[in-house]
This record gives C-alpha cells, structure tokens and sequence, in this order.
C-alpha cells in the first residue's frame, strides 16, 4: 500500500513537471512562429522593392540602350554622308 502511494505520488510530480515543460516548449513555440511570421512579412516586403527597383533599373538601361543605339546610327549616317 506504501509503494502504491509513493508510485501515484511520483507519477502525478512527473505528470506536473511535464505538462509544465509542455506549456514552455509551447510558448517558445508560439513566440518563434511569430517572429518567422514577421521575417517572412519583412522578406516579402524587401522581395517587392527589390522587383521594383530592377524594373526601373531595366527601364532605364532600355532607355540608355535606345538612346546609344541611335546615335550609333547617327554616327553611322555621317560617316557614310562623308564618304
């Protein structure tokens, strides 16, 4: 009768302490899935900028690029007017 008392004692501490553990183990949890949510929202944010700022860079080069070619082409006509 004593062993089956001390047993349910030491089973209902260690049923305590895990149920303990568990509820840390579930707030770390939460609080890490929260701080992943907030990177991800920040990664997309910075990811939409970035997109953004590579298409005004391509419009920009397309524009340079045009502007180059033409007076290539200028260039080109002179040198043959000269000739």
């Amino acid at each position: 009768m004593f062993e089956q008392t001390i047993f349910y004692i030491l089973g209902s501490i260690f049923f305590f302490i895990v149920i303990i553990l568990l509820a840390f183990f579930l707030y770390y949890a939460v609080q890490v899935l929260r701080n992943i949510v907030k990177i991800s929202t920040t990664v997309q944010e910075v990811a939409e900028d970035v997109k953004k700022r590579v298409e005004n860079l391509s419009a920009v080069m397309a524009g340079i690029v045009t502007a180059v070619e033409k007076i290539k082409k200028n260039l080109e006509e002179k040198s043959k007017n000269k000739k």
